[in-house]
């Protein structure tokens, strides 16, 4: 056990001493803000990862939120979604970290987005702001656990040959069309509800959720 935990340690070092790991956040913040029922004189410390969960966190106006991780590949990422979200229009916004890709990153980071870095964001960012403006691997693909999602997309679409059907699932406008496409027995159009990628309980129609394209602050 005690040979297991160093290796273990040693490999967590490495990888997060090397590379960006998170390229957005996994859970949903809005059971945190049910559950912490945050208020306007608290103040919360959050591990950065992307920094979703400590910028949604900020929305219902807490006294401080202060987010650290031993990772600084992490915290640059959030200093330059901070920074994004003071300077860009949201399109241009949604463009970069919606989908990860946005033809005129170079430019608007030059111009508008580094300066309002810490030094260090602003070397890892001279060097890496290249991740957002490559149309054929976008930002969601890089860092380590970019590397786990092409690894996912390879496997949906030439292993079990569903990537479309998943797809569907994801962009189904409701609840009940995902439904519908989940158990459609069609195995060329659907994600057969056979399959053993829906033998899992998570794969359950009840489980299921839709999304959509986030609609334009007011």
């Amino acid at each position: 056990m005690a040979i297991w935990n160093w290796l273990s340690g040693r490999v967590f070092h490495f990888v997060h001493g090397h590379n960006l790991v998170y390229n957005t956040c996994w859970e949903d913040p809005r059971l945190d803000r049910v559950a912490l029922q945050i208020g306007p004189t608290d103040s919360i410390l959050v591990i950065t990862s992307a920094g979703c969960n400590a910028l949604d966190y900020a929305l219902v106006g807490p006294a401080h939120v202060y987010a650290v991780d031993m990772n600084p590949r992490q915290n640059a990422l959030l200093e330059l979604k901070m920074a994004a979200i003071r300077r860009l229009e949201y399109p241009d916004f949604f463009s970069m970290f919606g989908r990860g890709y946005w033809p005129q990153v170079q430019a608007a980071y030059r111009d508008r987005l580094r300066a309002d870095l810490s030094p260090w964001a602003q070397d890892y960012w001279d060097r890496y702001i290249g991740f957002f403006d490559n149309p054929r691997r976008s930002f969601y693909y890089r860092g380590t656990s970019g590397a786990f999602a092409r690894w996912l997309r390879f496997y949906l679409e030439r292993v079990v040959k569903v990537y479309e059907a998943v797809q569907r699932l994801i962009e189904a406008p409701s609840l009940e069309e995902q439904r519908k496409d989940l158990f459609r027995r069609n195995p060329a159009s659907s994600l057969d509800a056979n399959h053993p990628l829906c033998a899992q309980p998570q794969y359950h129609p009840g489980h299921a959720g839709g999304s959509s394209r986030p609609a334009p602050p007011d």
